[in-house]
């Protein structure tokens, strides 16, 4: 069986208030991008599955870390992948969005935009 170690810092958001108001503006973010063009609800839950199943037991690397979206954005990305490309750029413009106000990781967008895209399309 893997293992995943992840590491959370409880007050790198800040105080209870500035959490939620982080959260909110995350959602917000993703919810509109994903009125904007349904079509990347499924493509978004995907991309937060494959960041998820990167983790590699032997090195214990990897996970739900974000760096699918540079994979999936980079030249020698596989063809399989193709198709995700834009719900990647989507998630890349969402995190230069939020990064201004907040601390928000890449890793927060893909796991939340995968949360919203259940929430928001069942």
């Amino acid at each position: 069986s893997a293992y995943a170690v992840v590491y959370v810092d409880p007050d790198r958001y800040g105080d209870k208030e500035l959490k939620s108001a982080t959260v909110n503006k995350l959602r917000q973010t993703i919810r509109d991008a994903l009125l904007k063009d349904p079509n990347l609800a499924p493509c978004l839950l995907k991309i937060a599955i494959l960041d998820a199943l990167t983790y590699n037991a032997s090195t214990t690397e990897g996970g739900p870390d974000g760096s699918i979206v540079s994979v999936i954005l980079s030249k020698d990305a596989p063809s399989s992948v193709s198709y995700l490309k834009p719900a990647a750029e989507s998630l890349l413009e969402m995190y230069s969005k939020v990064k201004r106000t907040t601390e928000t990781t890449m890793a927060d967008i893909v796991a939340f935009a995968g949360a919203e895209s259940i929430e928001s399309f069942g």
